[in-house]
């Protein structure tokens, strides 16, 4: 008789329920599997690095202190992030650095998305790229991180809605927005080229 594999997040479900009682390779082997993640993600909420790695490091070690009254938890890249952000925009909200006569100064970082090579399938087009860049870099912060989550993290609407603090219906709306903008520039980038070779 085969047992059915562990899934992926079975296994985080085992590892976080030993880390609540004190396991420390357990909350190291969490810590290791969703580093990276946290920094590619905290980097769309703030593009500066110092403070998205003290805002990690800090985070792990409040979870560490206060692990015995964690509650389980069913998806835990989603409460790493969701806590995450929490810190982030708490830590930008009172950092004076980032404020100048009470206009926030801090522009998220460039955001790159796997979505760009859906959208152009393999081509080797620079300008088309280019142009798909140029429009990702006008969509709203807020458009990023959410067609980040979304399309890169894979979480849900349901999920995207509550780790960036809006209602469902909202987050729809804004998903469609920044989709309609991308396809808009994605329609240009490969009508324009087309008429031009018979306007020659």
């Amino acid at each position: 008789m085969h047992l059915n594999p562990l899934s992926d997040q079975e296994i985080d479900g085992e590892l976080w329920k030993k880390f609540r009682h004190g396991d420390r390779l357990a909350f190291q082997k969490l810590y290791q599997k969703y580093l990276q993640d946290l920094f590619n993600y905290g980097f769309k909420v703030s593009p500066q690095r110092s403070q998205v790695t003290d805002a990690i490091q800090d985070m792990f070690i409040d979870l560490w202190h206060n692990k015995s009254n964690l509650s389980q938890t069913e998806n835990i890249k989603y409460y790493f992030f969701k806590a995450l952000r929490r810190r982030l925009v708490r830590n930008i909200k009172t950092d004076k650095r980032y404020w100048i006569g009470g206009e926030k100064i801090v522009e998220t970082a460039a955001l790159v998305l796997p979505l760009e090579d859906t959208i152009i399938e393999g081509q080797e087009n620079a300008e088309r790229l280019n142009q798909l860049k140029k429009a990702i870099s006008k969509l709203s912060d807020r458009q990023k991180e959410l067609i980040n989550l979304i399309f890169y993290e894979g979480f849900s609407y349901e999920e995207c809605s509550k780790l960036i603090g809006i209602n469902l219906r909202s987050t729809y709306t804004l998903a469609w927005k920044a989709l309609a903008s991308l396809r808009k520039e994605i329609v240009k980038s490969i009508v324009i080229p087309f008429i031009l070779l018979f306007s020659s």
